[in-house]
């Protein structure tokens, strides 16, 4: 071979090993293999696999985990149900066969109920967690415009009829309109009742744990969601909350001088204790709800944490031996550099 020719091979050789030397530069800087899965060779299929099933059990444990805080919020929510119809049917209990405390009574219940609709009407994450499949709208009417409700406006005729024989047909008519799913008499939204009727599809949403099986989370403000029909009203523990205190919020000195006062004070005590049981069977399903959400979290995290790993030995260096390796080029390079110096020399003094 010529010196020119060994002169060009050794800038050739020289190339290739300022290339391996910035490689093995960006490899140590990194921490990785390569730039793209190309790079990886016959790891690529491999890389890439993993790599998605990463991704994929990432995002299932972050939706999961959005879910169980959802949960968590409607829990703070259904207690707050819950205790409204435990105080308030021990509020009620107070009037049986006496009138002293009605109007504390009857103004506590009107406050609650206000309260009750805006708890129906709660959201989260800016989606309405008892809408059902309808997220974007209230489930129930606003609790400022209850009392101009066919319901509330209804019970209060109901009541007016009272006398010393009609205690138990009264009660009956008002469970029967607490259990309207007629826009205006209803205080729920038209697609609620609807959806009462049967007349649109509304399932319970629910969320998918990654593992191909799927967890219910949704809420109805009109019938129960996680457990049958509760008490002895109308069978959904919202529609006799709203009926208990509603009755409570339109009773009057007037009727509470009729004989049938008690019986209509002792099935509205009825009525709200059911209400409170059905609501606590509601919260007791949600609290195995949030604990298998939060186990389905606690796994993907735990098998995303283990497909990182087996996903960094593909595509991870290790760090030591890139060093080694780097010094190693680096000396190669340098005496490359030292040996096309000497190969002009020659080159040179021929040329002389």
């Amino acid at each position: 071979m010529t010196i020119r020719g060994s002169y060009a091979a050794s800038l050739a050789s020289i190339s290739k090993l300022q290339e391996r030397y910035n490689e093995l530069t960006r490899q140590q800087a990194s921490g990785t293999r390569a730039t793209t899965y190309a790079g990886l060779g016959g790891d690529a299929t491999r890389a890439i696999t993993l790599g998605n099933k990463l991704a994929a059990s990432q995002q299932a444990a972050s939706t999961t985990t959005r879910a169980a805080a959802r949960v968590d919020y409607s829990l703070t929510v259904m207690d707050r149900l819950s205790s409204i119809a435990s105080d308030m049917a021990d509020s009620a209990a107070s009037l049986n066969g006496t009138t002293d405390s009605l109007d504390s009574v009857r103004s506590n219940a009107q406050a609650a109920l206000k309260e009750v609709l805006g708890l129906l009407g709660e959201t989260y994450d800016g989606e309405y967690i008892f809408g059902g499949s309808d997220l974007s709208n209230s489930p129930v009417v606003a609790a400022d415009d209850i009392e101009s409700t066919g319901l509330y406006t209804q019970i209060g005729d109901l009541l007016g009829t009272l006398d010393a024989d009609n205690a138990e047909d009264v009660f009956s008519s008002i469970l029967s309109v607490a259990s309207s799913n007629e826009d205006g008499v209803s205080p729920f939204s038209s697609y609620a009742n609807a959806a009462a009727e049967g007349e649109v599809e509304d399932s319970r949403r629910s969320v998918s744990t990654g593992t191909g099986g799927s967890v219910e989370v949704g809420l109805y403000a009109n019938r129960n969601a996680g457990v049958g029909e509760t008490g002895t009203g109308t069978g959904s523990w919202a529609r006799d909350l709203i009926a208990g205190l509603t009755v409570l919020a339109n009773l009057t000195d007037e009727q509470a001088s009729q004989d049938g006062y008690s019986t209509i004070v002792e099935k509205t005590v009825s009525l709200l204790r059911g209400a409170n049981s059905g609501a606590n069977d509601e919260i007791a399903v949600l609290g195995t709800t949030q604990n298998k959400l939060t186990d389905a979290a606690s796994w993907q995290e735990e098998v995303a944490t283990q497909l990182e790993e087996q996903l960094g030995d593909v595509t991870s260096v290790d760090l030591a031996t890139a060093s080694v390796q780097l010094s190693q080029v680096n000396l190669q390079l340098q005496a490359s550099y030292q040996a096309l110096a000497k190969l002009g020399e020659v080159s040179l003094v021929n040329y002389l």
